[in-house]
């Protein structure tokens, strides 16, 4: 990830940015919750959902760049 972002400018490097714009927007629609109108449970809820987004990211990221 860091050599993409370091890299010059190219269509291969603002495809990925967006598609990682893209993968932010969707964690943060189905990642959230309300704490003026949801409890603590849907806290958590919201908060486990983005540590797994994350992880299955980082997974698909270092499965891309091990590919030949």
């Amino acid at each position: 990830v860091a050599g993409v972002v370091a890299s010059p400018d190219s269509k291969a490097k603002d495809d990925w940015m967006e598609a990682q714009a893209a993968w932010w927007s969707d964690t943060n629609r189905y990642c959230t919750s309300d704490p003026g109108t949801e409890g603590q449970g849907q806290m958590l809820d919201a908060q486990s959902c983005r540590i797994n987004r994350v992880a299955n990211r980082v997974d698909q990221l270092n499965a891309s760049t091990d590919q030949p």
